[in-house]
């Protein structure tokens, strides 16, 4: 058996449900940052490859900085998928191809770390079954 609702009380039904999913989806979007800025790009010796590093402002208390860095195929549109490092709270972090397979991440304080690999593989690579990963070194000065 059903009963019908009085068309007010459906239409404050309907307002109240917009207005859940309004306060969701902005509470969602709350954590993120405001945009990512890039602040260095460096390609490698070989000119087959990239690392980008972009920088971000959280929506904290604080105003904390949000460091990522991303390696990339040369040429090809930055995927901001997944960086190499991201971390919050780092000093002076800077980046170095030390030869065509190997990228020297460097930071000078104690920072929180959310993401780090130390090897990577162009996705071309990977797709036709022959990956060749650089190795990524993380260093505290």
């Amino acid at each position: 058996m059903t009963t019908k609702m009085p068309r007010s009380k459906k239409a404050n039904s309907s307002a109240l449900l917009q207005l859940g999913i309004a306060m969701l989806s902005v509470a969602g979007v709350g954590g993120c940052s405001a945009g990512q800025k890039e602040q260095r790009r460096q390609v490698s010796p070989n000119q087959k490859l990239v690392a980008v590093s972009m920088e971000s402002t959280l929506d904290d208390s604080a105003g904390s900085l949000r460091e990522d860095i991303y390696v990339n195929d040369q040429g090809v549109p930055l995927n901001l998928d997944k960086p190499v490092f991201s971390a919050v709270g780092c000093d002076r972090v800077s980046f170095e191809w030390a030869n065509d397979y190997t990228l020297q991440i460097h930071y000078e304080t104690t920072c929180v770390i959310n993401q780090f690999t130390n090897r990577w593989s162009r996705p071309s690579d990977v797709a036709v079954g022959r990956p060749n990963p650089i190795e990524i070194v993380l260093i505290r000065n």
